[in-house]
């Protein structure tokens, strides 16, 4: 994300609850769980200022309870967003959430639903939904169960350029432990990448879009055959 928006991108998130189901605080940093949904929102916010994204959109469904809601509504508000914002690219969770985490399961549902129903607004433009994915030995390593999808990696973009801003967002996650972790390794990795997939819901001449030859040429970014 930061070097889109280096690049004059508009980049928004939008994040369905605010986590406050999650661990209390790593190291020295201990948060009462009625604290932690505020702790997480700020968390959040202070890294879209960061990176210079706009505030993040926060839809307020309650933590480990999204697949309970009705998936109808939850598509709507997102194509609304969707709608509103009007991107050229979606990144949401493909369909195993990464984690197996019911919430992830059904972001991903219910962004498929909205997606299907943006694209199918646009004239004269092919929008893209991205998945992020994972390498198989990081997968096996934490034993995730990844659809065919989130292992088929067909975008690599290089994190060279903005790998301090990265480190440094996710350090300030003090709240949640994965967050800590991810930066830790981030910070052994001499070359890392982050690695997404084209979802089968894109349109099928993705590789010829632009947006595609401007994702590969962020760095040494490059796309996996």
């Amino acid at each position: 994300m930061p070097q889109l928006i280096k690049d004059g991108h508009v980049v928004q998130v939008v994040t369905a609850t605010r986590g406050e189901l999650g661990t209390l605080g790593t190291g020295d940093t201990k948060i009462s769980r009625n604290e932690l949904p505020y702790v997480r929102e700020a968390e959040l916010r202070r890294n879209m200022e960061l990176i210079g994204a706009l505030p993040p959109i926060i839809l307020g469904y309650k933590d480990q309870d999204l697949n309970k809601e009705d998936p109808e509504i939850v598509s709507s508000k997102l194509f609304a967003i969707m709608s509103d914002i009007n991107p050229d690219i979606v990144v949401s969770f493909g369909p195993s959430g990464i984690s197996g985490h019911a919430d992830h399961i059904a972001t991903h549902q219910c962004t498929v639903k909205a997606f299907t129903q943006y694209k199918s607004t646009q004239t004269g433009k092919s929008p893209l939904l991205l998945y992020p994915t994972i390498p198989s030995d990081i997968a096996h390593q934490y034993n995730l169960a990844l659809s065919a999808e989130e292992k088929a990696i067909d975008i690599a973009i290089s994190l060279k350029t903005t790998l301090h801003l990265k480190i440094k967002a996710l350090l300030n996650y003090e709240s949640q432990e994965d967050a800590q972790e991810f930066a830790h390794r981030l910070k052994q990795t001499p070359d890392p990448f982050e690695y997404f997939a084209i979802s089968s819901h894109s349109t099928d001449d993705w590789a010829e879009l632009d947006v595609i030859s401007y994702l590969l040429s962020i760095g040494k970014s490059h796309r996996v055959f």
